[in-house]
Protein backbone atom coordinates (compact mmCIF):
# COMPACT_ATOMS: atom_id res chain seq x y z
CA UNK A 1 0.00 0.00 0.00
CA UNK A 2 0.96 3.96 -0.45
CA UNK A 3 0.94 5.95 2.14
CA UNK A 4 0.70 9.46 1.71
CA UNK A 5 2.29 10.59 5.38
CA UNK A 6 2.11 14.38 5.81
CA UNK A 7 4.07 15.49 8.61
CA UNK A 8 2.74 17.45 11.38
CA UNK A 9 3.66 21.37 10.49
CA UNK A 10 5.18 23.13 13.67
CA UNK A 11 4.54 27.22 12.63
CA UNK A 12 7.24 28.89 14.74
CA UNK A 13 5.76 30.92 17.49
CA UNK A 14 9.43 32.24 18.56
CA UNK A 15 11.76 32.55 15.98
CA UNK A 16 15.36 33.50 17.16
CA UNK A 17 17.64 34.77 13.60
CA UNK A 18 20.63 35.65 15.95
CA UNK A 19 22.23 37.53 18.96
CA UNK A 20 22.96 40.97 19.05
CA UNK A 21 24.95 41.22 22.56
CA UNK A 22 25.72 38.88 24.99
CA UNK A 23 27.13 40.38 28.16
CA UNK A 24 27.79 39.37 31.42
CA UNK A 25 28.90 41.65 34.17
CA UNK A 26 30.17 41.38 37.03
CA UNK A 27 29.72 45.02 38.26
CA UNK A 28 30.78 47.29 41.09
CA UNK A 29 28.18 49.17 43.09
CA UNK A 30 29.32 52.51 41.01
CA UNK A 31 28.21 50.49 37.96
CA UNK A 32 25.74 52.66 35.28
CA UNK A 33 25.24 51.19 31.60
CA UNK A 34 24.67 54.30 29.35
CA UNK A 35 20.97 55.18 27.90
CA UNK A 36 20.30 53.90 24.75
CA UNK A 37 17.09 52.85 22.04
CA UNK A 38 17.37 50.35 19.94
CA UNK A 39 15.17 48.45 16.67
CA UNK A 40 15.51 45.23 18.41
CA UNK A 41 14.61 43.46 21.82
CA UNK A 42 16.72 43.45 24.90
CA UNK A 43 16.42 41.69 28.31
CA UNK A 44 18.29 42.02 31.44
CA UNK A 45 18.46 39.75 34.34
CA UNK A 46 20.35 40.49 37.60
CA UNK A 47 21.74 37.38 38.73
CA UNK A 48 23.45 39.18 42.36
CA UNK A 49 22.74 42.16 43.67
CA UNK A 50 19.87 44.42 42.62
CA UNK A 51 20.00 47.66 40.26
CA UNK A 52 17.61 50.63 39.48
CA UNK A 53 16.39 50.99 35.85
CA UNK A 54 14.78 52.99 33.59
CA UNK A 55 12.40 52.16 30.50
CA UNK A 56 10.73 54.30 28.55
CA UNK A 57 10.81 57.48 31.06
CA UNK A 58 9.88 55.11 34.11
CA UNK A 59 12.06 54.13 37.19
CA UNK A 60 11.89 50.41 38.27
CA UNK A 61 14.05 48.63 41.24
CA UNK A 62 15.12 45.07 40.35
CA UNK A 63 16.34 42.41 42.22
CA UNK A 64 17.92 39.23 42.21
CA UNK A 65 16.15 36.78 40.06
CA UNK A 66 14.48 39.68 38.03
CA UNK A 67 14.55 39.58 34.23
CA UNK A 68 13.24 42.78 32.83
CA UNK A 69 12.45 43.14 28.66
CA UNK A 70 12.94 46.22 26.70
CA UNK A 71 11.13 46.36 23.38
CA UNK A 72 12.37 47.90 20.64
CA UNK A 73 12.76 51.53 20.66
CA UNK A 74 12.14 51.95 24.06
CA UNK A 75 14.50 53.98 25.69
CA UNK A 76 16.46 52.12 28.50
CA UNK A 77 19.31 52.24 31.06
CA UNK A 78 20.65 51.01 34.16
CA UNK A 79 22.70 51.97 37.18
CA UNK A 80 23.73 49.89 40.51
CA UNK A 81 22.29 51.22 43.79
CA UNK A 82 25.45 52.10 45.66
CA UNK A 83 24.69 49.34 48.20
CA UNK A 84 26.38 46.43 46.81
CA UNK A 85 27.75 44.59 43.84
CA UNK A 86 25.46 43.36 41.50
CA UNK A 87 26.05 40.59 38.42
CA UNK A 88 23.59 41.43 35.30
CA UNK A 89 23.18 39.48 32.16
CA UNK A 90 22.81 41.71 28.81
CA UNK A 91 21.30 39.73 25.58
CA UNK A 92 19.62 41.54 22.81
CA UNK A 93 18.88 39.42 19.68
CA UNK A 94 16.67 39.43 16.67
CA UNK A 95 13.40 38.30 16.31
CA UNK A 96 10.33 39.20 13.81
CA UNK A 97 7.76 36.92 15.96
CA UNK A 98 4.78 38.34 16.37
CA UNK A 99 4.35 36.36 19.75
CA UNK A 100 6.78 38.83 20.86
CA UNK A 101 4.65 41.54 22.02
CA UNK A 102 3.86 39.32 25.01
CA UNK A 103 7.07 40.82 27.13
CA UNK A 104 6.49 44.41 26.22
CA UNK A 105 5.94 45.88 29.66
CA UNK A 106 6.90 42.97 31.77
CA UNK A 107 9.28 41.53 34.23
CA UNK A 108 9.59 38.54 35.76
CA UNK A 109 11.12 36.97 38.92
CA UNK A 110 12.37 33.65 37.51
CA UNK A 111 11.58 30.28 39.23
CA UNK A 112 13.86 27.06 39.57
CA UNK A 113 12.74 25.62 36.10
CA UNK A 114 13.45 29.10 34.29
CA UNK A 115 16.77 29.92 36.10
CA UNK A 116 17.58 26.38 35.13
CA UNK A 117 16.97 27.51 31.58
CA UNK A 118 18.68 30.45 31.37
CA UNK A 119 21.79 28.61 33.40
CA UNK A 120 22.04 26.56 30.56
CA UNK A 121 21.72 28.78 27.98
CA UNK A 122 24.46 31.29 29.56
CA UNK A 123 26.57 28.30 30.50
CA UNK A 124 26.66 27.59 26.87
CA UNK A 125 26.64 31.53 25.21
CA UNK A 126 29.73 31.63 27.43
CA UNK A 127 31.66 28.48 26.29
CA UNK A 128 30.95 29.61 22.82
CA UNK A 129 31.98 33.70 23.37
CA UNK A 130 33.30 34.40 26.60
CA UNK A 131 31.47 36.77 29.08
CA UNK A 132 31.29 39.29 26.46
CA UNK A 133 30.08 39.23 22.48
CA UNK A 134 29.02 42.01 20.59
CA UNK A 135 27.72 41.92 17.27
CA UNK A 136 29.73 44.39 15.93
CA UNK A 137 33.27 42.98 16.76
CA UNK A 138 32.53 39.71 15.79
CA UNK A 139 31.71 37.59 12.48
CA UNK A 140 30.14 33.41 11.84
CA UNK A 141 32.15 33.77 8.70
CA UNK A 142 35.43 31.86 10.70
CA UNK A 143 32.46 29.96 12.11
CA UNK A 144 34.08 26.00 12.08
CA UNK A 145 30.81 23.38 11.65
CA UNK A 146 31.30 22.69 15.29
CA UNK A 147 31.01 26.54 16.36
CA UNK A 148 27.63 26.96 14.36
CA UNK A 149 26.53 23.95 15.96
CA UNK A 150 27.23 25.28 19.32
CA UNK A 151 25.87 28.58 18.38
CA UNK A 152 22.21 26.97 17.20
CA UNK A 153 22.20 25.27 21.07
CA UNK A 154 22.32 28.81 22.33
CA UNK A 155 19.32 30.15 20.12
CA UNK A 156 17.39 26.73 20.92
CA UNK A 157 18.39 27.41 24.79
CA UNK A 158 17.47 30.98 24.67
CA UNK A 159 13.96 30.24 22.18
CA UNK A 160 13.11 27.13 24.83
CA UNK A 161 13.30 30.55 27.96
CA UNK A 162 11.40 32.48 26.43
CA UNK A 163 8.73 29.66 25.63
CA UNK A 164 9.13 28.37 28.68
CA UNK A 165 7.70 31.95 30.49
CA UNK A 166 5.55 32.62 27.69
CA UNK A 167 3.70 29.22 28.69
CA UNK A 168 4.14 29.52 32.96
CA UNK A 169 2.32 33.25 32.38
CA UNK A 170 3.33 34.20 35.78
CA UNK A 171 5.22 37.81 35.61
CA UNK A 172 4.83 41.15 37.61
CA UNK A 173 3.36 43.99 35.86
CA UNK A 174 6.06 46.94 35.43
CA UNK A 175 3.69 49.19 37.58
CA UNK A 176 4.37 46.81 40.58
CA UNK A 177 8.20 47.26 40.66
CA UNK A 178 8.28 51.07 39.19
CA UNK A 179 10.07 53.34 42.12
CA UNK A 180 10.54 57.11 41.50
CA UNK A 181 13.89 56.77 43.68
CA UNK A 182 14.94 54.12 41.16
CA UNK A 183 15.20 56.86 38.51
CA UNK A 184 16.56 59.44 40.57
CA UNK A 185 19.61 56.85 41.26
CA UNK A 186 20.15 56.24 37.40
CA UNK A 187 19.20 59.86 36.15
CA UNK A 188 22.13 60.95 39.13
CA UNK A 189 24.03 58.42 37.67
CA UNK A 190 23.27 59.57 33.88
CA UNK A 191 21.74 62.87 34.78
CA UNK A 192 23.21 65.04 31.71
CA UNK A 193 23.06 62.31 29.48
CA UNK A 194 19.33 61.03 29.57
CA UNK A 195 18.36 64.42 29.86
CA UNK A 196 19.69 65.59 26.80
CA UNK A 197 18.13 62.38 25.17
CA UNK A 198 14.57 62.77 26.85
CA UNK A 199 14.78 66.33 25.76
CA UNK A 200 15.30 65.50 22.17
CA UNK A 201 12.43 62.71 21.86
Amino acid sequence: HNMNYQHLFLKRQINIEGLYTFLYIENDKSFRSAGEKHNFWEFVYIDAGDISAISDNTGYSLNQGDVIFHKPMSFHSHAANHRKTNNILVVSFETQSPLMSFFADKIFTLNTRQKKLLSDFLEHTKTLFGTSFVHREESTEEFSPQQFIAYQVCISLLELFLLELISDNTYTSKRDKQNPDAKKIVETAFSDHIKEFLAEN
